[in-house]
């Protein structure tokens, strides 16, 4: 499906812990309900948190971790224009070198935070309150608002 040029924004979760994309997916769910299906919302799970039998259980290392997702990314961004990463807070699992790697490797796209701790989906209301908030940033990325640092209350 053809969507108009500037007018779509790639959203893409890395999540916290669990590193498991189904436990955002009421999240997920929430932004497209806000906006329709003008922008694509994908979650990449953490390497050997989803199936982890395909691996043999193996544990990934912080910088495999990382190599998994640009694998995908620079294969996948190529093809966007506009692009937001939204990471699960740093108390969690996502380091604060998962942020600093992709603002270098993906310098043109969006790299915003969530303020609060990923239990923010069990709260009544919790992940529509987030919604709203990653909506607004959606809106900063369709505008070109650059931001340089991370914005983070949980850092």
């Amino acid at each position: 499906m053809d969507k108009p040029e500037g007018h779509n924004v790639l959203v893409l979760v890395i999540p916290g812990n669990p590193g498991v994309p189904f436990y955002y997916l009421p999240l997920m769910q929430e932004l497209v309900k806000k906006h329709g299906r003008h922008h694509e919302v994908r979650c990449l799970s953490h390497a050997g948190h989803f199936m982890p039998w395909k691996n043999n259980g193996r544990a990934f290392s912080l910088q495999e971790q990382l190599e998994h997702k640009a694998f995908y990314l620079q294969h996948r961004l190529q093809f966007e224009s506009k692009t937001l990463f939204v990471y699960s807070t740093m108390d969690e699992w996502v380091p604060a070198e998962f942020v600093q790697e992709y603002q270098v490797r993906f310098p043109n796209a969006q790299h915003r935070v969530v303020p609060q701790a990923h239990a923010f989906m069990m709260e009544k209301n919790g992940t529509r309150d987030m919604a709203a908030h990653i909506s607004q940033w959606i809106s900063e990325a369709l505008d070109g608002k650059q931001v340089c640092e991370v914005d983070a209350t949980a850092a």
